[in-house]
């Protein structure tokens, strides 16, 4: 994983060579720093020392997410209803609920009603997890 930590020191010196920061320390607040040290770090978590190889790095990845092992599922929280898992995560709670278009006031205790049955399909774990500002702006490296 070095030669990945490598890359991202070019970045920092290349983002303040190309005046996109005035120092190392700005440019590693930069979206595309940002991205790349998530990825890296992301990597890391995924890669123990038995791991040497890209393909092997590529076999744990598929174990991970594996039917073998607990999948993640992606659902609306419409989908969820009836439905409950050990860890449940919530994207952008405050974003999505109550829905910008809800109105009226049947529409509100609807959105209402929905953010219940949202919360309530964990049995032991609910995360709310808010997704950087710096997402938004640029599209994550591909390693």
């Amino acid at each position: 994983m070095e030669h990945l930590w490598d890359k991202y020191d070019r970045l920092i010196l290349k983002l303040v060579r190309t005046n996109k920061a005035d120092s190392e320390e700005e440019a590693m607040e930069l979206p595309a720093a940002c991205i790349l040290e998530d990825t890296i770090e992301t990597l890391q978590a995924i890669a123990s020392d038995h791991i040497k190889t890209t393909s092997s790095l590529i076999s744990e990845i598929r174990r991970i997410f594996s039917e073998e092992e607990a999948p993640i599922t992606l659902m609306t929280a419409h989908r969820s209803k009836g439905l409950e898992a050990d860890r449940v995560f919530i994207l952008d709670w405050e974003e999505h609920f109550p829905h910008p278009m809800a109105k009226t006031p049947d529409e509100k205790k609807q959105e209402a009603n929905l953010q219940y049955v949202a919360i309530t399909r964990a049995k032991k774990t609910l995360v709310f997890i808010e997704t950087p500002e710096y997402w938004d702006e640029v599209t994550p490296p591909k390693l």
